[in-house]
């Protein structure tokens, strides 16, 4: 029962920075029925955070300025690609 918390973007941002990834994968949230499959609100909003925490988080300096006193900088992520949705999308 996820909800699309400030929390939970920050939370993903720290990791994303932390580990700085140059791919990251997630679902399409705006896919609620495809075909006879209906997307689990828990998806949804796991990618529109996990997408939001992307960009414009993870390479904001202005954003989430505590995670730099953690010692987290800003990080771009090169990729990201949607699963379910008409297109990948680079970066």
């Amino acid at each position: 029962m996820l909800q699309p918390t400030i929390e939970l973007r920050r939370d993903l941002t720290r990791l994303i920075r932390q580990f700085r990834p140059e791919v990251v994968i997630t679902g399409d949230p705006t896919v609620r029925f495809s075909g006879n499959y209906i997307n689990h609100p828990d998806h949804r909003v796991t990618a529109d955070v996990a997408i939001d925490a992307v960009f414009p988080s993870a390479g904001t300096r202005l954003i989430f300025p505590e995670l730099l006193d953690q010692g987290y900088p800003p990080h771009n992520v090169k990729y990201l690609y949607i699963h379910g949705s008409q297109k990948d999308t680079p970066l």
